[in-house]
């Protein structure tokens, strides 16, 4: 495989964060941050803005890489831009909301204006673009999937509240419908674990699929405090978006099932919660009755609650993907304790990369286990450090994205897509 082509990226997206906090926005960014000039890929990032200041504010921070060879704020008017009316009724809400036929021409002006290698959809939401992206130019168009958006709904619907429940029921059954139909339309899905790769190759058995994880999506040096130990005055450690049901419904069974376990056995003991955006109302009542907890909301670096906390906490029920919490634990030696669902599509083993925890007292006692022993988080703390090397570190990760696009632009093959336009 010759790696000395130069290969032109288009990525098209209806986010941008900058600088990158989620999982979402750290991915779709990785390559371009990480990718050396040396690797002869180079990108165009043409995504959605809602104001002057997010549009100053995204183009600023992506014009400080190298690899960036344009960036493209398209400011739209708010985040969801229709209402529901033309809607057929068993359309998806979420692709409703973002289609824009003014993206779509910019979109189309630049693949007419300018030659792309490959043509990079961040969202299976914006799937709709393909069929006339096709009329326009000959690349190759690519899905980086980070998760089946399906899935998490699925996995959403036992838990959700009796107010929300038909929205996660519909919004489940219309992404099942709009992915099974709009995956065969790409000539390569891009895989964050190996699990989503399997159930993506079914759903699409046409498409080739390529396993490339997103590591813990950070600079590996800097959040690695190195081999000499380092004081952990605090206790437990979460991080996650707290306007992501998710996570509001994993902070609330831990408060309300398993730190009561804990703080019996070890009274005093302290949680402290990192994360963008405005608590649920439930989980802030939680927060303020318990003096125990502290909600530290976003904080521009994390790092030093990384390295001066003893455990970080993942008791999520709900999900796709891959949490890149869990190994941005692991490259800052700090242990985790987790639910087998929030370390889904990572590698790792049980009792020695982590412990499980998949009831109030398993992980109440795994929690408590580490601890009260400082020999046990260091153990599980360098087991998990050299599991990340061996398999997320930033240059596998970058030796995984740049197989993959090389890979794409190689592969001949073709397959009855069953393109469908759609008219708005």
């Amino acid at each position: 495989m010759d790696h000395r082509k130069e290969i032109s990226v288009l990525v098209l997206s209806y986010y941008m964060i900058c600088p990158p906090i989620s999982g979402g926005a750290k991915r779709m960014l990785y390559p371009a941050m990480h990718l050396s000039p040396d690797d002869h890929i180079h990108f165009h990032y043409l995504y959605f803005t809602y104001s002057e200041n997010e549009s100053k504010r995204n183009y600023n921070y992506l014009d400080q890489f190298p690899l960036v060879t344009e960036n493209t704020p398209f400011i739209v008017p708010k985040s969801f831009q229709f209402n529901e009316t033309g809607k057929p009724k068993y359309f998806n809400q979420q692709v409703w909301w973002y289609l824009n036929r003014n993206y779509l021409d910019r979109v189309l002006e630049e693949v007419k204006k300018n030659t792309y290698d490959i043509i990079q959809i961040e969202h299976s939401n914006f799937a709709w673009l393909i069929p006339h992206i096709r009329l326009a130019c000959s690349a190759k168009i690519v899905l980086d999937c980070q998760n089946l958006e399906w899935l998490v709904y699925e996995r959403w619907l036992p838990y959700a509240e009796e107010k929300d429940r038909e929205w996660v029921e519909k919004s489940y059954s219309t992404l099942k419908q709009w992915e099974e139909k709009v995956l065969p339309w790409f000539d390569a899905l891009y895989c964050i674990s190996p699990i989503e790769k399997q159930a993506i190759e079914k759903t699409a058995p046409g498409v080739r699929g390529y396993y490339v994880p997103s590591g813990a999506s950070v600079d590996d040096e800097r959040y690695d405090p190195g081999p000499q130990k380092r004081e952990r005055p605090r206790d437990l450690l979460f991080i996650g978006s707290m306007n992501w049901f998710p996570n509001a419904h994993a902070l609330i069974w831990f408060l309300d099932k398993v730190f009561p376990l804990i703080q019996k056995e070890l009274p005093g003991t302290r949680l402290d919660i990192i994360g963008s955006g405005e608590p649920q109302p439930e989980m802030l009542r939680r927060i303020q009755k318990n003096r125990y907890v502290t909600f530290l909301g976003e904080i521009e670096d994390e790092v030093p609650s990384l390295h001066q906390s003893k455990v970080l906490i993942s008791p999520i029920w709900i999900g796709a993907g891959v949490r890149l919490k869990n190994p941005t634990a692991w490259i800052a030696r700090l242990p985790v304790v987790a639910t087998s669902l929030s370390v889904e599509g990572l590698e790792y083993t049980d009792g020695e990369d982590l412990l499980i925890g998949d009831t109030p007292e398993r992980f109440a006692e795994q929690t408590i286990r580490l601890l009260r022993d400082a020999g046990l988080r260091e153990q599980i703390a360098e087991r998990a450090y050299q599991s990340y090397q061996e398999r997320y570190s930033e240059k596998q990760v970058c030796d995984r994205w740049k197989n993959a696009y090389y890979a794409t632009i190689e592969n001949n093959s073709e397959q009855d897509r069953g393109l469908e336009s759609l008219d708005f």
